[in-house]
């Protein structure tokens, strides 16, 4: 059963590659898991097939990147940062920005085995409320939680976004930065 499942994963990442003209590093590895796998190497094709899923999550991470908007009026924008999520697993961006002594981080976490718990919490309105409160910014509901000082909602079942600000931050400000992410988008690349 494990061979069907090596054999089904490294398909599946070649048909995703077929469009490139060019050998890159999923490619290699997936090559090298198929050849390790006709030798009966499971290990090998194991930790080369494990290695091509991490390379195509960071590749993910980098569309995410683009979803983070640039700096409001006022603000400096740090470099954005986005890789593998928790464990390895999923992806993830984010990027802080400052003015004076104050910062607002905005973040987008998806495909986390996390998330889904984390979605069934945000989305539970008694928790919602024992946590702040819960608002509907721009057509969507999002849970405002004041020990964060933070606005976090999913998206597709699939993507946290979070924008939280430091002490001294005023929730409007943060909804002036929520304005800015473009929400449908993340949503329909979600899908």
């Amino acid at each position: 059963m494990r061979a069907h499942w090596l054999t089904a994963i490294g398909t599946s990442l070649l048909i995703l590659m077929a469009p490139q003209a060019r050998a890159d590093d999923v490619t290699d590895q997936v090559n090298e898991g198929l050849a390790a796998y006709a030798k009966k190497d499971y290990a090998t094709a194991i930790a080369a097939l494990e290695a091509s899923i991490a390379l195509l999550r960071q590749a993910r991470s980098e569309i995410w990147k683009t979803y983070l908007p640039p700096a409001p009026l006022g603000w400096k924008a740090e470099d954005i940062e986005a890789g593998a999520g928790m464990l390895g697993m999923g992806s993830s961006a984010s990027r802080k920005y400052g003015r004076g002594g104050e910062s607002v981080e905005v973040s987008l976490m998806t495909d986390q085995p996390i998330l889904q718990g984390l979605a069934s919490i945000v989305s539970n309105a008694m928790i919602g409320a024992a946590a702040g409160r819960i608002v509907v910014i721009g057509g969507r509901r999002m849970n405002y939680i004041r020990e964060d000082n933070s606005f976090v909602t999913t998206l597709a079942d699939r993507v946290l976004v979070r924008v939280q600000g430091s002490s001294g931050v005023t929730e409007e400000t943060l909804r002036q930065f929520l304005a800015l992410i473009p929400l449908t988008e993340i949503e329909k690349a979600a899908r």
